[in-house]
């Protein structure tokens, strides 16, 4: 990719300006950003051109940065959760009785964030408890009593039937299980949270987003008796 981009740089010296004007099969990458930046009513020159591949350049290189969330275990279930001391983004639950969740040490407030989620294992794998998504702090004061899929506060798409759930209202997709990564689009921009399971196309989850809000990275794991173990983990890259 930085080749690619290089040589854009190095033939803008060589650009005709009025290249680009006209659509056709053959278009090179200079004519597609030529006409962009006429559709937007920007100057054509070649220092606007420059300033627009790096700009894409820019976005590309950010897509294989995602958040490496770390757990923080000040706002998560820190007496019935295992947090790894080596791995801030690796936790999992271990003969622990009752719901647990975990929520991340840094929130965002605007852009596009994205991270992965790798479903490491579960004793119980054909019935897996665990939610992933977003939440706002502080939860509901009721979370307890009405669950996680009735808040205001979370957003979850959940594993054994691919629902995603906020205030009672559900949207399916598809399920995930072990050996299973999940990405979380939370695009602030345009108020939605998208998923992608093990890099595959990204579906909306939820939309219409509250404003002005601090949203945070959320899992959800519960043991009803107490003898099962699940895990997982913040990884860098989906398969």
């Amino acid at each position: 990719m930085a080749s690619e981009v290089n040589q854009l740089l190095n033939n803008i010296e060589d650009l005709k300006i009025s290249d680009g004007v006209y659509m056709s099969e053959k278009d090179n990458i200079m004519g597609i950003i030529a006409r962009t930046l006429r559709h937007r009513k920007e100057e054509v020159d070649k220092s606007a051109i420059r300033n627009d591949i790096f700009n894409r350049f820019s976005a590309l290189k950010r897509m294989d940065r995602p958040t490496m969330h770390q757990w923080d275990p000040a706002n998560s279930s820190r007496e019935l959760l295992n947090f790894d001391p080596n791995d801030p983004g690796h936790i999992w639950q271990e003969d622990q009785k009752g719901w647990k969740y975990a929520v991340s040490k840094l929130g965002h407030t605007k852009n596009i964030q994205f991270w992965h989620t790798e479903f490491i294992d579960s004793s119980y794998p054909k019935i897996p408890t665990l939610s992933l998504g977003i939440c706002t702090l502080p939860f509901d004061s009721d979370v307890q009593t009405r669950g996680i899929y009735n808040c205001n506060s979370i957003w979850v798409y959940t594993a054994h039937n691919g629902m995603c759930y906020h205030k009672g209202k559900s949207t399916k997709l598809d399920t995930f299980t072990i050996g299973d990564i999940v990405t979380l689009k939370l695009d602030l921009t345009n108020r939605k949270l998208l998923i992608s399971l093990n890099g595959g196309l990204f579906r909306e989850g939820f939309s219409c987003l509250p404003r002005n809000e601090t949203f945070y990275a959320f899992a959800s794991l519960s043991d009803t008796k107490g003898n099962r173990t699940d895990e997982i983990r913040i990884v860098r890259y989906p398969r």
